[in-house]
């Protein structure tokens, strides 16, 4: 029976460190530290599968990172806060509500 590892911190124990993490202060520490803790719990796992909002590239060929699908509601949302900040004043987008099911802002 194959064994499948699913988590967000697969992302850190599979992925190849993106090159921008060594501008951060102690970015690189901190990658290690979630590479070694995540890379134990999939030790014994045939198929590896990382979480994240973005595509990284991977160490082994039994490892993908892939996109986590965004429900919804959640851009239904994003895109009424994002017409609020766009299209109307700012002191007038606090006191603004949008009450409506549509994706249409």
């Amino acid at each position: 029976i194959p064994i499948i590892s699913i988590s967000h911190g697969q992302t850190f124990a599979e992925s190849v460190m993106p090159k921008w993490i060594d501008q951060i202060p102690n970015g690189r520490q901190a990658w290690m530290h979630q590479k070694a803790l995540n890379k134990r719990a999939a030790y014994f796992s045939n198929w590896q599968i990382g979480t994240n909002f973005v595509i990284m590239d991977t160490e082994r060929d039994s490892a993908v990172v892939t996109k986590s699908p965004i429900r919804s509601e959640v851009k239904i949302i994003a895109e009424k806060r994002r017409y609020k900040t766009e299209f109307l004043d700012e002191r007038h987008a606090k006191n603004v509500t949008v009450i409506s099911n549509s994706s249409k802002p």
